[in-house]
């Protein structure tokens, strides 16, 4: 069910940026957050979309705190 969700945003707000046509980064360090291209193998929801609008870098966890300051 979680996966769902995630991937419902993430199609979402590429389609906010295709619409606003902008390029944008999302950094994240949580590990249930799954890539697009790899589902978790019980996933069952739609299929995730492709991302032409956002990229997504997972950083390593315990670094949230430093990689917003690094990003100031």
């Amino acid at each position: 069910m979680l996966s769902g969700l995630w991937y419902e945003f993430l199609n979402s707000l590429n389609e906010q940026m295709r619409i606003q046509d902008r390029h944008i980064i999302l950094a994240d360090n949580t590990l249930t957050h799954h890539p697009p291209s790899t589902p978790p193998l019980n996933y069952t929801g739609p299929t995730p979309s492709v991302l032409t609008r956002v990229k997504i870098h997972y950083l390593p966890p315990n670094t949230t705190a430093l990689s917003s300051y690094l990003i100031r």
